[in-house]
């Protein structure tokens, strides 16, 4: 199986960014999602 992950909002909070995706099969049924923050160097 392939698995694609789509970037659904992206947030820059100050030095950090919050990314939100979604994860989906080959027939585009979301799989997982999830949220992450990130700094930027």
């Amino acid at each position: 199986d392939t698995l694609s992950i789509r970037c659904r909002s992206f947030i820059k909070l100050g030095k950090l960014s919050e990314i939100e995706v979604r994860i989906t099969n080959d027939s585009r049924k979301e799989v997982a999602s999830g949220r992450i923050l990130v700094s930027q160097k």
